[in-house]
């Protein structure tokens, strides 16, 4: 996920998305390591990371974006809040 080629970042994407298809018991396995992406100084890599805890759509995964809703950069503050909410709503 951290890799300066788009195309690299759009098939992890694709990748965990199949993945929540085919094997939705374990692609909650990946949760720790796209977390650990939060962390970078970049803002695309977690912006890219909160997307890809989105498509995971677990509500474990609430918790862990919380605190991005307050990320220094805005636009990763919105995608985080967006991706709270559409993963709330798909619970519903």
């Amino acid at each position: 996920m951290v890799d300066e080629r788009i195309r690299v970042r759009i098939g992890v994407a694709a990748l965990l998305e199949t993945l929540k298809n085919e094997d939705p018991e374990n692609v909650s396995l990946a949760i720790p390591y796209v977390a650990s992406v939060l962390k970078n100084e970049n803002a695309v890599y977690r912006g890219d990371a909160i997307y890809v805890l989105g498509l995971i759509g677990n509500q474990d995964v609430i918790p862990i974006l919380n605190p991005m809703t307050s990320d220094e950069d805005k636009d990763v503050r919105q995608i985080a809040e967006e991706t709270i909410e559409e993963i709330k709503s798909n619970l519903r």
